[in-house]
């Protein structure tokens, strides 16, 4: 037997051999992370909420300050 691991971040659970998704009190879904981020996954909700996360994630990220400039570019060639 293997131990749970309860999570709202669900970056943490990326590897984990077997995810279950819970909705109100039943375990909506169940696979890997490959299989419930697929496009057939039961019901989508680990997919929606996921990409939530992230999305959210990305958008607290400092700007990169190269962004849109090449290594040419940068050093005047």
């Amino acid at each position: 037997m293997s131990p749970g691991y309860p999570t709202h971040r669900l970056h943490s659970v990326r590897h984990a051999d077997l995810i279950h998704v819970m909705k109100d009190g039943q375990v909506a879904e169940a696979g890997s992370f490959p299989e419930l981020m697929g496009e057939t996954a039961a019901t989508g909700d680990f997919r929606a909420a996921y990409l939530v996360q992230a999305s959210a994630f990305a958008d607290s990220l400092p700007a990169r300050r190269d962004a849109g400039t090449s290594p040419e570019s940068a050093s005047g060639a």
